[in-house]
Protein backbone atom coordinates (compact mmCIF):
# COMPACT_ATOMS: atom_id res chain seq x y z
CA UNK A 1 0.00 0.00 0.00
CA UNK A 2 1.21 3.59 -0.72
CA UNK A 3 2.83 5.24 2.46
CA UNK A 4 -0.48 6.65 4.76
CA UNK A 5 1.31 9.29 6.13
CA UNK A 6 2.44 10.80 2.92
CA UNK A 7 1.31 14.57 2.11
CA UNK A 8 -2.25 14.19 2.13
CA UNK A 9 -2.42 13.68 5.97
CA UNK A 10 -1.40 17.19 6.45
CA UNK A 11 -5.17 17.31 5.99
CA UNK A 12 -6.67 15.18 8.82
CA UNK A 13 -7.60 17.93 11.15
CA UNK A 14 -9.81 18.30 8.40
CA UNK A 15 -10.96 14.92 8.12
CA UNK A 16 -11.96 14.58 11.13
CA UNK A 17 -13.67 17.86 12.04
CA UNK A 18 -16.84 16.53 11.36
CA UNK A 19 -17.78 16.45 15.30
CA UNK A 20 -20.42 18.62 16.74
CA UNK A 21 -19.03 21.14 19.89
CA UNK A 22 -19.98 21.89 22.39
CA UNK A 23 -18.71 23.89 25.83
CA UNK A 24 -19.03 23.47 29.44
CA UNK A 25 -17.43 24.80 32.82
CA UNK A 26 -15.29 22.48 34.25
CA UNK A 27 -17.32 20.75 37.69
CA UNK A 28 -14.26 18.85 39.80
CA UNK A 29 -14.82 15.21 39.65
CA UNK A 30 -17.64 15.53 37.17
CA UNK A 31 -17.23 13.53 34.40
CA UNK A 32 -19.68 15.07 31.89
CA UNK A 33 -18.00 18.16 32.37
CA UNK A 34 -14.97 16.67 31.84
CA UNK A 35 -15.88 15.39 28.70
CA UNK A 36 -18.03 18.67 27.39
CA UNK A 37 -14.39 20.66 28.54
CA UNK A 38 -12.15 17.00 26.21
CA UNK A 39 -14.71 18.03 23.46
CA UNK A 40 -14.02 21.66 23.50
CA UNK A 41 -10.46 21.22 23.47
CA UNK A 42 -10.54 19.13 20.15
CA UNK A 43 -12.20 21.76 18.74
CA UNK A 44 -9.66 24.23 19.89
CA UNK A 45 -6.83 21.88 18.74
CA UNK A 46 -8.99 21.11 14.95
CA UNK A 47 -9.13 25.15 14.37
CA UNK A 48 -6.01 26.30 16.02
CA UNK A 49 -3.80 23.51 14.96
CA UNK A 50 -1.93 23.21 18.19
CA UNK A 51 -1.26 19.80 19.22
CA UNK A 52 -1.00 20.89 22.71
CA UNK A 53 -4.62 21.53 22.97
CA UNK A 54 -4.97 17.91 22.31
CA UNK A 55 -3.00 16.46 24.78
CA UNK A 56 -5.08 18.67 27.35
CA UNK A 57 -8.26 17.11 25.59
CA UNK A 58 -6.39 13.89 26.72
CA UNK A 59 -6.02 14.39 29.90
CA UNK A 60 -9.59 15.36 30.60
CA UNK A 61 -10.86 12.34 29.16
CA UNK A 62 -8.17 10.15 30.98
CA UNK A 63 -10.16 11.59 33.59
CA UNK A 64 -13.77 11.25 32.80
CA UNK A 65 -12.91 7.77 31.74
CA UNK A 66 -11.42 6.95 35.38
CA UNK A 67 -14.91 8.39 37.01
CA UNK A 68 -16.94 6.81 34.41
CA UNK A 69 -14.74 4.33 32.54
CA UNK A 70 -18.26 2.59 30.57
CA UNK A 71 -18.98 5.90 28.85
CA UNK A 72 -18.09 4.65 25.00
CA UNK A 73 -18.44 8.46 23.52
CA UNK A 74 -15.46 9.43 25.82
CA UNK A 75 -13.14 6.71 24.64
CA UNK A 76 -13.93 7.73 21.41
CA UNK A 77 -13.11 11.55 22.11
CA UNK A 78 -9.97 10.50 23.71
CA UNK A 79 -9.00 8.17 20.87
CA UNK A 80 -9.82 11.15 18.37
CA UNK A 81 -7.31 13.72 20.29
CA UNK A 82 -4.29 10.91 20.05
CA UNK A 83 -5.14 10.47 16.28
CA UNK A 84 -4.51 14.64 16.30
CA UNK A 85 -1.37 13.74 18.10
CA UNK A 86 0.09 11.41 15.38
CA UNK A 87 -0.48 8.26 18.16
CA UNK A 88 -2.15 5.85 15.99
CA UNK A 89 -1.04 2.80 18.23
CA UNK A 90 -2.94 4.29 21.31
CA UNK A 91 -6.00 5.73 19.26
CA UNK A 92 -6.50 2.35 17.65
CA UNK A 93 -7.00 1.10 21.40
CA UNK A 94 -9.17 3.44 22.62
CA UNK A 95 -11.38 3.31 19.71
CA UNK A 96 -11.57 -0.67 20.00
CA UNK A 97 -12.64 -0.42 23.38
CA UNK A 98 -15.46 2.07 22.62
CA UNK A 99 -16.55 -0.16 20.16
CA UNK A 100 -16.56 -3.41 23.07
CA UNK A 101 -18.91 -0.36 24.68
CA UNK A 102 -21.46 0.28 21.78
CA UNK A 103 -20.82 -1.50 18.78
CA UNK A 104 -23.09 0.74 16.94
CA UNK A 105 -21.11 3.81 17.40
CA UNK A 106 -20.57 4.95 13.74
CA UNK A 107 -18.12 7.76 14.24
CA UNK A 108 -15.71 5.06 16.22
CA UNK A 109 -15.79 3.27 13.54
CA UNK A 110 -14.92 6.44 11.29
CA UNK A 111 -12.26 7.27 13.17
CA UNK A 112 -10.53 3.95 13.56
CA UNK A 113 -10.79 3.49 9.82
CA UNK A 114 -8.67 6.65 9.51
CA UNK A 115 -6.00 5.26 12.23
CA UNK A 116 -5.56 2.06 10.18
CA UNK A 117 -5.31 4.33 6.98
CA UNK A 118 -2.44 6.13 8.87
CA UNK A 119 -0.60 3.66 9.73
CA UNK A 120 -1.12 1.57 6.55
CA UNK A 121 -3.65 -1.07 7.60
CA UNK A 122 -5.83 -1.59 4.18
CA UNK A 123 -8.06 -3.86 4.79
CA UNK A 124 -8.83 -2.85 8.45
CA UNK A 125 -9.27 0.96 7.38
CA UNK A 126 -11.70 -0.69 4.18
CA UNK A 127 -13.76 -2.95 6.73
CA UNK A 128 -14.69 -0.05 9.02
CA UNK A 129 -15.03 2.80 6.71
CA UNK A 130 -17.49 -0.13 5.03
CA UNK A 131 -19.30 -0.67 8.74
CA UNK A 132 -19.54 3.01 9.61
CA UNK A 133 -21.46 3.81 5.77
CA UNK A 134 -23.36 0.28 6.56
CA UNK A 135 -24.58 2.57 10.18
CA UNK A 136 -25.10 5.46 8.72
CA UNK A 137 -24.42 5.96 4.67
CA UNK A 138 -25.20 9.57 4.57
CA UNK A 139 -21.68 10.64 6.49
CA UNK A 140 -19.79 12.10 3.73
CA UNK A 141 -16.62 12.24 5.14
CA UNK A 142 -16.65 8.51 5.47
CA UNK A 143 -16.86 7.98 1.20
CA UNK A 144 -14.33 10.90 1.15
CA UNK A 145 -12.23 8.20 3.24
CA UNK A 146 -13.05 5.26 1.48
CA UNK A 147 -12.44 7.13 -1.88
CA UNK A 148 -8.68 8.38 -0.47
CA UNK A 149 -8.20 4.07 0.38
CA UNK A 150 -9.49 3.27 -2.73
CA UNK A 151 -7.75 4.94 -5.40
CA UNK A 152 -4.01 4.33 -3.06
CA UNK A 153 -4.77 0.89 -4.07
CA UNK A 154 -5.21 1.65 -7.67
CA UNK A 155 -8.97 1.63 -7.84
CA UNK A 156 -9.93 4.79 -9.91
CA UNK A 157 -13.42 4.05 -10.64
CA UNK A 158 -14.63 3.27 -7.33
CA UNK A 159 -12.57 5.92 -6.09
CA UNK A 160 -14.64 8.33 -8.32
CA UNK A 161 -18.17 6.83 -7.05
CA UNK A 162 -16.43 7.03 -3.64
CA UNK A 163 -15.73 11.24 -4.28
CA UNK A 164 -18.81 11.49 -6.15
CA UNK A 165 -20.74 10.78 -3.08
CA UNK A 166 -19.12 12.79 -0.66
CA UNK A 167 -19.54 16.14 -3.02
CA UNK A 168 -23.42 14.64 -3.31
CA UNK A 169 -23.61 15.05 0.18
CA UNK A 170 -21.45 18.20 1.09
CA UNK A 171 -22.13 20.01 -1.86
CA UNK A 172 -20.17 23.17 -2.78
CA UNK A 173 -17.99 22.87 1.03
CA UNK A 174 -16.72 19.36 -0.50
CA UNK A 175 -15.70 20.58 -3.94
CA UNK A 176 -13.76 23.29 -2.57
CA UNK A 177 -12.08 20.17 -0.06
CA UNK A 178 -11.11 18.28 -3.24
CA UNK A 179 -9.40 21.47 -4.95
CA UNK A 180 -7.74 22.62 -1.97
CA UNK A 181 -6.39 19.23 -2.10
CA UNK A 182 -5.37 18.55 -5.57
CA UNK A 183 -3.86 21.97 -5.22
CA UNK A 184 -1.64 22.10 -1.85
CA UNK A 185 -1.89 18.49 -1.49
CA UNK A 186 -1.20 16.40 -4.06
CA UNK A 187 -2.15 12.74 -4.19
CA UNK A 188 -1.01 9.98 -6.67
CA UNK A 189 -2.12 9.67 -9.74
CA UNK A 190 -5.16 7.32 -9.44
CA UNK A 191 -6.78 9.36 -6.57
CA UNK A 192 -6.05 12.71 -8.44
CA UNK A 193 -7.59 11.42 -11.38
CA UNK A 194 -10.44 10.57 -9.68
CA UNK A 195 -10.75 13.61 -8.05
CA UNK A 196 -10.95 15.49 -11.68
CA UNK A 197 -13.12 13.59 -12.89
CA UNK A 198 -15.68 14.52 -10.39
CA UNK A 199 -14.67 17.65 -9.96
CA UNK A 200 -15.47 18.27 -13.89
CA UNK A 201 -18.94 16.47 -13.99
CA UNK A 202 -20.16 19.14 -10.71
CA UNK A 203 -21.79 22.17 -12.05
CA UNK A 204 -20.16 25.39 -10.90
CA UNK A 205 -21.29 26.81 -7.92
CA UNK A 206 -23.51 30.40 -9.30
CA UNK A 207 -22.25 33.72 -9.01
CA UNK A 208 -23.92 35.84 -5.89
CA UNK A 209 -26.64 37.40 -7.18
CA UNK A 210 -26.20 41.48 -8.51
CA UNK A 211 -27.33 43.66 -5.79
CA UNK A 212 -29.68 46.96 -7.47
CA UNK A 213 -27.15 48.98 -6.61
CA UNK A 214 -24.00 47.01 -8.28
CA UNK A 215 -26.54 46.56 -11.09
CA UNK A 216 -26.48 48.75 -14.55
CA UNK A 217 -29.26 51.83 -14.02
CA UNK A 218 -32.42 50.49 -15.37
CA UNK A 219 -33.42 51.57 -18.74
CA UNK A 220 -36.25 54.37 -19.09
CA UNK A 221 -39.81 52.83 -19.09
CA UNK A 222 -41.59 53.05 -22.61
CA UNK A 223 -44.41 54.69 -23.32
CA UNK A 224 -47.20 52.61 -23.26
CA UNK A 225 -47.32 50.47 -20.04
CA UNK A 226 -45.81 47.08 -21.06
CA UNK A 227 -48.08 44.12 -20.30
CA UNK A 228 -47.36 42.31 -16.97
CA UNK A 229 -45.96 38.58 -17.44
CA UNK A 230 -47.58 36.09 -15.41
CA UNK A 231 -46.04 35.32 -12.34
CA UNK A 232 -43.98 32.18 -12.00
CA UNK A 233 -44.79 28.89 -10.34
CA UNK A 234 -41.93 27.54 -8.05
CA UNK A 235 -42.19 23.76 -7.80
CA UNK A 236 -42.30 23.28 -4.19
CA UNK A 237 -42.08 19.30 -1.99
CA UNK A 238 -45.31 18.75 -0.66
CA UNK A 239 -44.58 16.93 3.10
CA UNK A 240 -41.17 17.61 3.42
CA UNK A 241 -40.48 16.74 6.64
CA UNK A 242 -36.18 17.59 8.40
CA UNK A 243 -35.29 15.29 11.33
CA UNK A 244 -31.40 14.64 12.61
CA UNK A 245 -30.33 11.59 14.24
CA UNK A 246 -28.82 11.72 18.02
CA UNK A 247 -27.26 8.64 18.25
CA UNK A 248 -27.54 4.59 17.60
CA UNK A 249 -27.15 2.07 20.76
CA UNK A 250 -27.89 -1.61 21.11
CA UNK A 251 -29.36 -1.38 24.30
CA UNK A 252 -32.80 -0.06 24.03
CA UNK A 253 -32.16 1.28 27.85
CA UNK A 254 -29.65 3.66 26.04
CA UNK A 255 -31.95 5.23 23.87
CA UNK A 256 -34.30 5.62 26.37
CA UNK A 257 -31.78 7.25 28.25
CA UNK A 258 -31.06 9.56 26.19
CA UNK A 259 -34.65 10.76 25.25
CA UNK A 260 -35.62 11.28 29.17
CA UNK A 261 -32.68 13.63 28.89
CA UNK A 262 -33.78 15.45 26.67
CA UNK A 263 -37.45 15.40 27.50
CA UNK A 264 -36.87 19.13 29.23
CA UNK A 265 -36.90 20.44 26.01
CA UNK A 266 -40.39 19.38 24.66
CA UNK A 267 -39.28 18.34 21.29
CA UNK A 268 -40.53 16.20 18.89
CA UNK A 269 -38.21 12.64 18.96
CA UNK A 270 -38.68 8.99 18.33
CA UNK A 271 -37.14 5.80 18.10
CA UNK A 272 -35.92 3.39 15.04
CA UNK A 273 -35.10 -0.17 15.24
CA UNK A 274 -32.74 -1.36 12.56
CA UNK A 275 -31.26 -4.53 12.47
CA UNK A 276 -27.28 -4.79 11.26
CA UNK A 277 -25.19 -7.94 10.57
CA UNK A 278 -28.07 -9.85 13.09
CA UNK A 279 -28.01 -7.58 15.54
CA UNK A 280 -30.79 -4.88 16.61
CA UNK A 281 -30.08 -1.58 17.35
CA UNK A 282 -32.25 1.66 18.45
CA UNK A 283 -31.27 5.44 16.82
CA UNK A 284 -32.94 8.03 18.50
CA UNK A 285 -34.10 10.94 15.87
CA UNK A 286 -35.30 14.57 16.96
CA UNK A 287 -38.37 15.54 14.60
CA UNK A 288 -40.18 15.78 12.23
CA UNK A 289 -39.84 19.60 11.87
CA UNK A 290 -41.94 21.43 8.96
CA UNK A 291 -39.19 23.22 7.53
CA UNK A 292 -35.23 22.69 7.81
CA UNK A 293 -34.83 26.33 9.79
CA UNK A 294 -36.72 24.69 12.66
CA UNK A 295 -35.06 21.30 12.83
CA UNK A 296 -31.85 23.12 13.03
CA UNK A 297 -32.70 25.67 15.29
CA UNK A 298 -33.18 22.12 17.81
CA UNK A 299 -29.92 20.60 16.67
CA UNK A 300 -28.19 24.11 18.14
CA UNK A 301 -30.32 23.97 20.81
CA UNK A 302 -29.47 20.23 21.81
CA UNK A 303 -25.41 21.23 21.13
CA UNK A 304 -25.62 23.30 23.92
CA UNK A 305 -25.77 20.44 26.39
CA UNK A 306 -22.85 19.11 27.60
CA UNK A 307 -21.55 15.98 26.01
CA UNK A 308 -24.46 16.11 23.29
CA UNK A 309 -23.71 16.24 19.64
CA UNK A 310 -26.43 15.89 17.13
CA UNK A 311 -25.43 14.70 13.55
CA UNK A 312 -26.74 17.27 10.39
CA UNK A 313 -30.03 17.90 9.74
CA UNK A 314 -31.56 16.18 6.89
CA UNK A 315 -34.79 15.05 4.92
CA UNK A 316 -37.21 12.10 6.27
Amino acid sequence: MPDATGPGWRLLPLAVAGIAWTGAGLAAGDPEALAARCQTLLKQSLTEKRAELARLAIADCSESIRLQPGNAKVWRLRGTARLLTGNQEKALLNFDRALQLDSGDALARRYRGLAHLIAGHATEAQADFQAALTLDPDQAWNHFNRGLLLGRAGQGGEAETEFFQFVRLRGAKAVEFLNLLLREHPENDVVRKAIEAVLSKTPPTPPPAVTQSEAAPAPAPPAAPAAQPAPVKVATTPGREFVFKMGSYQERSNAEGLIRKLADLALPMYTEEIEIGGRVFHRVWVGPFADEAAARDASEQIAKQPGLQPEPVRTR
